[in-house]
């Protein structure tokens, strides 16, 4: 049993690693957007969007995005 579980916690924590990984650049694109550059809400989500293949990556810079600047607001309050 202790064998199970220490093989479920290992793969666990490598499909764990893999999703970090795998939206590291899309996160960090996000990161990079300002809000003073964009004026309307559409400029905004074109900027999060630009070069971005798929709903998935996109759906994830725009969560991001809103993520690190709702988190920003509350820090300074």
């Amino acid at each position: 049993m202790k064998k199970i579980t220490t093989a479920f916690l290992l793969l666990f924590w490598l499909f764990r690693a893999q999703a970090q990984d795998e939206f590291a650049s899309v996160d960090n694109h996000a990161r990079s957007i300002r809000k003073s550059e964009h004026p309307t809400p559409e400029s905004l989500a074109n900027a999060l969007c630009k070069d971005l293949k798929n709903d998935r990556d996109k759906a994830r810079a725009i969560f991001t995005w809103i993520a690190v600047n709702i988190n920003l607001r509350f820090q300074s309050t």
